[in-house]
Formats: structure tokens, C-alpha cells, sequence
């Protein structure tokens, strides 16, 4: 063989080895990227779990929303049935040897992202409590459940915060979580009410 051709099978193999490097490292960061994740995740899908029973809850009340004094022993039968569901799907899905599943709050509450041991609980929308869903307005763009840094579930009204919160997302501070009564979260961006997608 020529010195020509050994040394294209000498680039060649070099080059090999620097992509499955590179693929190694990008699988690794990928894979830490989901782990960093996981505890958003886990706040999210709960937050919408909260929001559905809710839902639930004014569907079987002729369409009234559960009052401010009793909202969360109202959902709470629905709330914990449909966590449940979260929980084993999240049990199914992942690897048993590998992080731990997502954080999920206690059953008796209080409900939210548990953070590093720092509970960052969810509120009821009080202007919205007891109110028939066909009243509101604007479903897409009003916050029915949203997360603040206090340790207990309450009916309180709804005010937007400015600043950020953890877990970090990909290295950035978070927006705190709101859920509107229709839609996803990211149908709240530009009404200046703010969303995990909002800057």
C-alpha cells in the first residue's frame, strides 16, 4: 500500500473516532439535559393535573367552579386519582436503575414543585372561584392555577411576579408556572400575565 493510502486510512480512522467522540458527548449532554428536566416536568404535568380536576369538578357542579374555602378538598379525590395515573406512566416509562422518578408532592398537600427539599406551592385563582366557567371571558388567557413560593395550596388572586424561580432550565432561572383555564401554559405569552415560555 502506498504512503498516499495509509495515510487516508490513518485521517480516515481518525475522523471515525472524533464523531463517536462527539456522539458520545452529545448523548451525555442530552442525557443530562432530560435529567435537569425531570423536576420541571414533574411540576408541570401536576399543575395540569390540578387545573383538570378543577375542570372536573365545575363539569359534575352544572359548570360552577369549586369555591374558595373548599377548593382543594373538592378536587382532591380527582387531583390524587389523576397523579396516580401520572405517577405509574412515569414508573413504566423510565429506566428503575437510572435517577430517581419525578418529585411528586404529598397526597394531604400542600401541592406544588418540591425543589431541593422547598416546597413552591400551587393557588387557586380566587376571582375565578365559584364563578360558571361559561362567565370567564377570555379561558385561554385567564390563570386558573398558578405556582408561588408559598409552603401551602390557597384561593388567592392571581398577580404576576417578576422574578424567577428554580429549577434551572438548561442553566436559566424558570418563570413561575400558570395554567389557564383553557389551553396550555404558552397560550398566556404577551398578555403580560407570564408562563414558563414568557421572558
Amino acid at each position: 500500500m502506498s504512503v498516499i493510502g495509509k495515510a487516508l486510512i490513518f485521517i480516515a480512522v481518525g475522523c471515525g473516532l472524533l464523531c463517536l467522540t462527539a456522539v458520545f458527548f452529545s448523548v451525555n449532554k442530552i442525557q443530562e439535559g432530560v435529567a435537569a428536566m425531570r423536576p420541571i416536568a414533574g411540576c408541570m404535568l401536576e399543575a395540569n393535573a390540578l387545573r383538570d380536576s378543577i375542570l372536573h369538578y365545575a363539569n359534575r357542579h352544572d359548570g360552577k367552579l369549586p369555591g374558595a374555602e373548599t377548593w382543594a378538598d373538592d378536587v382532591r379525590a380527582e387531583f390524587l386519582r389523576r397523579r396516580s395515573e401520572l405517577i405509574a406512566l412515569d414508573l413504566q416509562l423510565r429506566d428503575k436503575s437510572a435517577t430517581p422518578a419525578i418529585r411528586w408532592s404529598a397526597d394531604r398537600g400542600p401541592w406544588g414543585c418540591v425543589i431541593d427539599g422547598q416546597m413552591q406551592a400551587f393557588q387557586y385563582n380566587a376571582d375565578l372561584a365559584g364563578k360558571e366557567l361559561k362567565s370567564i371571558k377570555d379561558p385561554m388567557k385567564t390563570v386558573l392555577v398558578f405556582e408561588t413560593p408559598a409552603l401551602q395550596n390557597a384561593a388567592v388572586k392571581y398577580e404576576r411576579r417578576g422574578d424567577r424561580t428554580k429549577p434551572e432550565v438548561l442553566g436559566q432561572l424558570r418563570d413561575w408556572i400558570v395554567v389557564p383555564v383553557s389551553g396550555k401554559m404558552q397560550d398566556l405569552v404577551g398578555t403580560g400575565q407570564g408562563s414558563p415560555a414568557s421572558r
